[in-house]
């Protein structure tokens, strides 16, 4: 158990992997580590705060098997991102937010997510589906979808249809490229 935060930004790793790790109590940070491939954390079931992936240039893959609970998952500039893979995780107090992750194709490892404060997907350029997120139906106040090119506008409105009238669903300049290769 990490009573505080769990902070690894500037390091020069190429792997990150901790498989006795079961409990952080405050965030995750894990940024500008520019020859990150992986972060493996087998064991890790809560965050109490927000686990934030920014910027890792080569990273390519998150993978928390065992987590259930987290107050975010936020993953912003990683270049080389290809894979999330979080199949036990249910509910994300605080949201979920993936923004330019270019190689990102689809996000089947959330498959269990049910509930989220908030969704934003933008600028996810190799996107092509987000059938991933299906059990994803308890959004509290906000869902904006926008500038990913290979995932259909269709796509986006039976997933917005799914969710409760009031929350503020967002879709906007998707499909610019669909489908894609």
């Amino acid at each position: 158990i990490i009573s505080g935060d769990l902070i690894f930004q500037d390091q020069a790793l190429t792997s990150l992997d901790l498989p006795e790790l079961e409990t952080v109590e405050g965030d995750i940070l894990i940024a500008d580590n520019h020859d990150l491939v992986d972060v493996t954390l087998s064991s890790l079931e809560t965050v109490g705060g927000t686990i934030r992936i920014d910027a890792n240039d080569e990273l390519t893959t998150l993978s928390l098997p065992a987590l259930r609970t987290a107050g975010g998952l936020y993953a912003d500039g990683c270049d080389a991102f290809e894979t999330i893979d979080a199949p036990d995780l249910t509910a994300l107090e605080q949201g979920l937010s993936l923004e330019y992750l270019p190689d990102l194709r689809d996000l089947d490892g959330l498959g269990s997510l049910t509930s989220a404060r908030n969704l934003f997907l933008f600028n996810l350029h190799a996107l092509r589906s987000i059938e991933g997120l299906s059990n994803l139906t308890d959004i509290e106040t906000t869902v904006y979808i926008q500038h990913n090119d290979c995932l259909s506008d269709a796509e986006v409105d039976a997933f917005i249809a799914n969710l409760d009238p009031d929350v503020d669903a967002v879709p906007y300049d998707n499909g610019d490229d669909y489908p894609c290769p």
